[in-house]
Formats: C-alpha cells, structure tokens, sequence
C-alpha cells in the first residue's frame, strides 16, 4: 500500500510543483493489497472500524472455491480455461452485499 499511496502523494507534488491543472489531491480512500497467494485487497474501514464507531454496516461475501481463477491456482490444478480472473470474487461479494441489504430492507417492514 505504501509504494501506490505514495506514487500518489508524489503525483499531487509534482500538480503543485509545477503548477499543474491534473491531480490535485489524493483520495481519502487508499486501496490495501497484500501480494500473496491468494491475493487480498481491500478498500475502506473494516467491519471492526464500523464496529468501534458505531457505524451501521452489511457484509458481502465471495468465497475462493467458488472463483475459477481461484480455482485454477488452488485446487483444480489441471483445469483449463482462458479468462478467468479474480475480479469476479468482486462482483460475487456485491452480489453478496446487495442480497444482505434486501434482507434487511425486508426485515425491517416485518419488524417496524
């Protein structure tokens, strides 16, 4: 995280240095990657963040076994196909997301 939040910082420097009309500041949201096998990123507070202020959150979940690509690098090892990528565990985790905040919207008008 360290190298692409301070490529940033160092992008906003140079806008001001030489008076630039492009980047004029970073963004309050920093992306976090850890470069392991499987690769784990994230963006934001965490559910513990929320948890110590208080804040009203949901969760949405991609599980590894489910991904294709993670499934090529982890268990079916002689599987074989041509576009996989882990960026589907994103959109399975929104998937995810957005069934949980329907169920609360659901739960809510039973219980008002």
């Amino acid at each position: 995280m360290e190298s692409m939040t301070s490529m940033e910082q160092a992008r906003v420097a140079m806008v001001h240095a030489f008076q630039l009309q492009y980047k004029e500041k970073v963004s309050s949201v920093l992306p976090y990657a850890i470069y392991t096998i499987p690769e784990i990123s994230l963006v934001g507070l965490t559910e513990d963040d929320c948890l110590a202020r208080k804040i009203p959150f949901l969760v949405g979940r991609s599980h590894y076994r489910d991904n294709p690509r993670g499934q090529i690098i982890g268990e079916f090892i002689l599987a074989v196909y041509n576009y996989p990528t882990l960026a589907d565990a994103y959109k399975y985790a929104a998937y995810d997301g957005l069934g949980e905040l329907d169920r609360w919207h659901r739960s809510r008008q039973n219980n008002p």
